[in-house]
């Protein structure tokens, strides 16, 4: 038990000389890789009498941006940042038949996704558990600044011959940002990792605000994980 306590202490001590000294300040520009999914999204199609559906899926964008840390303890920082990150969904193919009986055409979907992208501003703070490594818990209020659906949809006609004859595809883009609400709040939760000054951080975003203003529509929300690297200017 005594080396034990020996051994606690000393990686106590460890953390605490790796941080900066107590009361200064670092800035840390950061880039990566936003892996966003929406939690509710759902697309359903078909017959009523045989409704198929797709569910949202989670999607690789961008996220970037720069943080501001401030050393309040030996082993507590907080944070403060603004981030420019892409969320949203993507869809897996499907087919509809257009909401007809009539079998042998249909028009397929492909490559759809939903893409919202936010200015975020996260506040955090990072508890170090050994040197260059911290476990972190904050809150991010993001504002909306843009919301837009994509889709490629391709028709298929069966011919007499028994041939299929394809449509041109048509690549389309619909504006949702008024669908939306303009702010959310998110819970992100995390750790990261510090050698030489370089800084992997990853963080899991959970949504706590509805995307859609209309009440009747379905209760979506942000899901996502951060992996960004970054360098620690220590001023």
């Amino acid at each position: 038990m005594r080396q034990l306590i020996s051994f606690l202490l000393l990686a106590c001590a460890l953390s605490a000389n790796a941080q900066q000294p107590v009361g200064t300040w670092s800035v840390i520009p950061k880039a990566g890789v936003s892996v966003a999914n929406i939690s509710g999204a759902e697309i359903y199609y078909g017959l009523a009498s045989e409704m198929s559906k797709v569910k949202g899926k989670y999607n690789a964008r961008f996220v970037g941006g720069v943080e501001a840390e401030w050393q309040a303890l030996p082993t507590t920082s907080f944070s403060l940042g603004v981030l420019y990150a892409q969320q949203g969904c993507r869809y897996s193919d499907f087919k509809d038949n257009n909401g007809t009986f009539e079998r042998s055409d249909f028009i397929g979907f492909s490559r759809m996704r939903e893409k919202l992208d936010y200015l975020c501003l996260p506040l955090m703070v990072n508890q170090y558990v050994a040197p260059g490594l911290a476990v972190k818990v904050g809150v991010q209020p993001s504002f909306l600044c843009k919301s837009e659906v994509t889709i490629t949809t391709s028709k298929f006609e069966h011919q007499a011959d028994g041939s299929v004859n394809v449509g041109k595809s048509q690549r389309s883009v619909t504006d949702t940002k008024d669908m939306r609400h303009k702010m959310d709040v998110a819970i992100p939760v995390g750790v990261s990792y510090e050698y030489l000054n370089v800084l992997l951080d990853v963080r899991y975003q959970l949504g706590l605000l509805k995307l859609y203003k209309d009440d009747q529509l379905p209760s979506e929300k942000n899901r996502a994980f951060y992996i960004t690297v970054g360098y620690k200017f220590n001023l």
